[in-house]
């Protein structure tokens, strides 16, 4: 069993949807950014999901749900959505979170646990980018906490280069002195930015004194032309 997760960053054109060995899983208002899935996750309450106000996509997703014909796994079997599922959230912490809560922060740590307890083979993350100093920032661990788990499973994971998941350019302690150095040149590289920032700061504070002179002249040029031109 192959499976892709998409979601909104960059990334999502490149998952396999030409490859129909592999099952598609969109999340949210994903549905008109992509050509197919074969699943559907919403994991939010129903305020949230009714809510017109966060929906990024042209069709309102309470609307679109009740048309889907795949699978649409939501925290509750809500009536009016046909192909609605509830998602077995008892099940997964019984069998790997020790009955305990476990590690979830974002709907995506939810869809690879699933992927798992559904006996994955391969899990793709496609649009899945999770870049620093974005909200997802704070949602990143927890999702690579449950690739670790799959990849300790024996799974094969797939993520795109575009994408930061479960990427270092440097290994701690073995590679101290290219980390170093790398550190260093980026510094320099601020500090000469930073000066060459001053500088037409500088620049710009004299030109605008220039500019005003200029306007003061021309002002009261037109003002002495519209006394005397008449005379």
């Amino acid at each position: 069993m192959k499976v892709a997760i998409v979601g909104f960053g960059e990334t999502k054109d490149q998952a396999p949807f030409d490859d129909k060995s592999v099952e598609i899983w969109g999340l949210n208002d994903l549905y008109d950014s992509i050509p197919r899935w074969d699943r559907w996750f919403d994991i939010h309450d129903w305020e949230t999901i009714s809510d017109v106000k966060q929906n990024r996509s042209k069709t309102v997703r309470t609307e679109k749900y009740k048309e889907m014909t795949c699978p649409i796994y939501l925290m509750e079997k809500w009536e009016g959505i046909p192909n609605a599922v509830k998602y077995p959230l008892k099940e997964i912490q019984d069998k790997f979170c020790g009955g305990g809560k476990g590690y979830f922060t974002n709907q995506v740590s939810y869809m690879i646990a699933f992927a798992l307890y559904e006996g994955a083979d391969e899990i793709g993350l496609y649009g899945v980018d999770m870049l620093i100093d974005t909200e997802y920032s704070i949602q990143r661990p927890s999702v690579e906490y449950w690739l670790g788990i799959a990849a300790g499973m024996g799974k094969r994971v797939l993520i795109p280069s575009g994408s930061t998941l479960l990427k270092t350019k440097f290994i701690y302690a073995y590679d101290k002195v290219e980390h170093d150095q790398f550190v260093e040149m980026y510094k320099l590289r601020v500090e000469n930015w930073e000066k060459e920032k001053e500088r037409i700061l500088g620049e710009i504070e004299t030109g605008n004194r220039l500019v005003e002179q200029y306007i003061g002249a021309i002002n009261a040029t037109n003002i002495l032309l519209k006394e005397w031109d008449n005379v």
